[in-house]
């Protein structure tokens, strides 16, 4: 069974693993060798709708099912558990929202 964490144990935590990565982040870009392009070697730039991961817990582009925003109103205790529970098991509400969707709405 899983022990029940308390919010701000989690939320330490995770602010020490940012910082961790920050500064390992910082460390790489120090030590990284910066070279010039050569003359004719073209400058190749982010491409609009790809399909790379936009940052942590984002999910993947998809071209052939855009991503869609909705909003909801939810008692401010049950936000807080739903908060709670994607933080602990390290994924946001969205990911939460689609998979319930997915396993409990299959027949629409």
């Amino acid at each position: 069974m899983t022990k029940k964490r308390d919010l701000s144990d989690v939320l330490k935590e995770k602010a020490a693993e940012r910082s961790e990565a920050m500064e390992a982040t910082k460390a790489r870009i120090e030590n990284a060798a910066v070279t010039e392009p050569e003359q004719d070697e073209p400058v190749s730039a982010p491409v609009s709708g790809t399909t790379e991961r936009r940052g942590p817990g984002r999910p993947q582009v998809n071209p052939e099912d855009p991503r869609k925003a909705v909003t909801i109103n939810l008692k401010a205790s049950l936000h807080k558990k739903l908060k709670m529970y994607a933080v602990m098991n390290d994924t946001t509400v969205s990911a939460l929202v689609e998979s319930w969707i997915e396993e409990h709405c299959s027949e629409a």
